[in-house]
């Protein structure tokens, strides 16, 4: 079984050391961290995450498609399964995500943040890929990130 949102966020601060005061102060809206960077604040609509219909598992990495479902049921984000063939095409490929992205900007999203995108050249791709669609990419963004592929998120 998974920890819940709440259960680890209690884990996060006893590990941190925060006392009730300091974490008043970061649970309120736009934490400033001292980075000097200008706070923001992001509403996790979607995991997105790429299902190999055959191996039922995700394209990318070959985790199973219920511990996906899992990590989205247990932290209260919607799956956004994009199922995909194979082998699949390119073509095919980019006309499933271009569905999905669509159907992000349809509800409001306006960045993807990648949670697990650590080679250049493919960050590159999808950062070209969602030019065409009016979404951003971003590299990380604080709070909700990092589950699966990618995380559809909306500004809020």
């Amino acid at each position: 079984m998974f920890p819940t949102p709440k259960q680890l966020w209690s884990k996060y601060c006893k590990w941190k050391g925060l006392t009730a005061d300091e974490e008043e102060i970061i649970l309120q809206d736009y934490f400033d961290d001292g980075s000097g960077k200008a706070p923001r604040c992001y509403q996790t609509n979607a995991i997105n995450a790429t299902i190999n219909t055959e191996a039922d598992r995700v394209a990318m990495h070959a985790v199973r498609r219920a511990l996906v479902e899992a990590q989205a049921e247990r932290t209260g984000i919607p799956l956004w399964a994009v199922e995909l063939p194979w082998p699949c095409s390119n073509l095919d490929y980019e006309d499933r995500m271009r569905a999905v992205c669509q159907r992000a900007t349809a509800e409001g999203v306006t960045a993807v943040a990648f949670g697990d995108l650590f080679l250049q050249d493919v960050r590159d791709y999808r950062i070209r890929r969602l030019q065409g669609v009016r979404i951003r990419a971003r590299r990380r963004a604080r709070g909700n990130v990092g589950i699966s592929q990618g995380q559809l998120d909306g500004a809020s």
